[in-house]
């Protein structure tokens, strides 16, 4: 029997059954999609609390590796007698370190950045009658628009506010009693929530004291199950992936939080309007690579220009020195390499992501596509080294064909574009003879 199995065929025979079943499972899937689609959603609901605390625990990780090292090295000066001690004085210190930040970022919120949140979304919704009079009245008096414009961007302005109200007296007004007769739905469902959370912190606890355990039960589990150096290989891929969503998603969250202090402190500078919402605003959205600070700093703009039009174009122009700044100096000091990915598939991370799964796939889109990148490119890599091929892409930029004869790459010429070129310009310069002495008359 184990003969059998050590077989060639066998592990084909293995692998086609296996591909077989996979196919059917999919087929299932997607042709009852919506019954798996409830059944997911049931469970992530169920989970909830659990997703919940691994969030949270993976967000505070950093903190709490920052604070188990230096209450470490504390506790070490004060010599005691047993490591056991300093290491459980270790993590509980750095455990309650790292919950008491959580706390406080989140009543932070609550207490100080949702009042004045609702106060800016009432003051806006009341000054939209009169910021559309005041860009009726602007509008009027730029000179160096032309009669046709002025009256068409007028009819836009008015076509607007009349859609702004049309949409409050039929969607808000009745969203607003309906939220009104359900209350009692919206309080059990807040309360499940605040429950959830609660049930998330206890779990996020216990998840940063038993983090150490959790890596070590993986290991043990993964050299039970595979071979050596497959369990080396995933191991090191665990490592990959854990590096790469890290330093992405902490990395994101301190620069969209730098973005969002600076955009505040600048507005407050200057007095412009809506200074805490905008910069929420502007944090939140800027957590979206490529899209986001074109999403925040439209939308901020369109807020501050029914205020004041001249505060608008200011917002803009500053929001473009500080996206220079970001990009080139914060955001390259923040997240180092954890993504190394082109601009073209950074693009195509963040459409697929968001299509898929809305802002968190617009998020997460750019590191787990990182990730599949990874994956492929080891992939292909580990193939080309059992060819005895070079793995470097840039070693077949300039690869015509395989010589079989002699084992190695024949390269087209350095200079082929240019040979190119000149042929062409010979072959047109011929065909400009041959039809000038088409049209040539014959000599008598």
């Amino acid at each position: 029997m184990r003969e059998l199995i050590k077989t060639k065929y066998f592990k084909w025979g293995l692998t086609l059954c296996l591909s077989l079943l996979g196919v059917v499972i999919l087929y299932l899937m997607l042709s009852k999609f919506s019954a798996v689609h409830g059944a997911v959603g049931a469970l992530i609901n169920i989970l909830s609390p659990f997703i919940y605390g691994i969030v949270m625990a993976y967000l505070l990780r950093p903190v709490y590796n920052g604070c188990y090292e230096y209450t470490g090295k504390i506790l070490n000066k004060m010599q005691f007698k047993s490591n056991r001690v300093i290491e459980v004085l270790s993590r509980t210190i750095s455990v309650i370190l790292s919950m008491l930040l959580l706390i406080a970022v989140i009543a932070g919120i609550v207490i100080m950045v949702l009042p004045q949140l609702v106060t800016s979304l009432y003051e806006i919704i009341v000054s939209l009658p009169g910021a559309a009079v005041r860009a009726m009245a602007w509008i009027e008096t730029l000179e160096f628009i032309t009669p046709e414009v002025k009256e068409f961007a007028l009819r836009q302005i008015e076509n607007t506010m009349g859609n702004i109200d049309e949409w409050i007296s039929k969607t808000v007004v009745p969203y607003l009693k309906e939220v009104a007769l359900t209350v009692s739905v919206g309080i059990m469902g807040t309360v499940s929530f605040l429950f959830d959370m609660l049930v998330g912190f206890v779990v996020c606890v216990y998840v940063l004291l038993s983090k150490s355990l959790f890596a070590a039960q993986a290991k043990k589990l993964s050299y039970s199950i595979f071979e050596k150096d497959t369990a080396n290989t995933i191991i090191n891929g665990a490592r990959y992936v854990d590096k790469v969503f890290n330093g992405f998603v902490s990395g994101n969250i301190i620069d969209s939080l730098l973005v969002g202090i600076i955009t505040f402190v600048v507005m407050n500078i200057f007095g412009w309007h809506f200074a805490l919402v905008i910069s929420a605003l502007i944090a939140i959205t800027n957590l979206i690579p490529f899209f986001g600070p074109f999403i925040g700093g439209g939308i901020a703009a369109v807020l501050l220009l029914t205020v004041d039009p001249m505060d608008a174009l200011y917002f803009v122009i500053f929001m473009l020195i500080l996206q220079q700044v970001e990009g080139n100096i914060i955001k390259p000091m923040i997240l180092s390499e954890s993504v190394d990915l082109s601009g073209f598939w950074i693009l195509f991370a963040i459409i697929i992501g968001g299509g898929m799964f809305g802002f968190v796939g617009m998020i997460l889109g750019v590191p787990v596509f990182t990730v599949i990148f990874a994956f492929i490119k080891w992939l292909i890599d580990r193939r080309l080294v059992r060819k005895n091929l070079p793995s470097d892409t840039d070693d077949y930029s300039n690869v015509d064909h395989y010589d079989y004869d002699k084992g190695e790459f024949v390269f087209l010429p350095e200079n082929l574009a240019e040979e190119r070129r000149e042929a062409k310009k010979e072959e047109k310069r011929k065909r400009r003879e041959m039809r000038k002495n088409k049209h040539r008359k014959p000599n008598k």
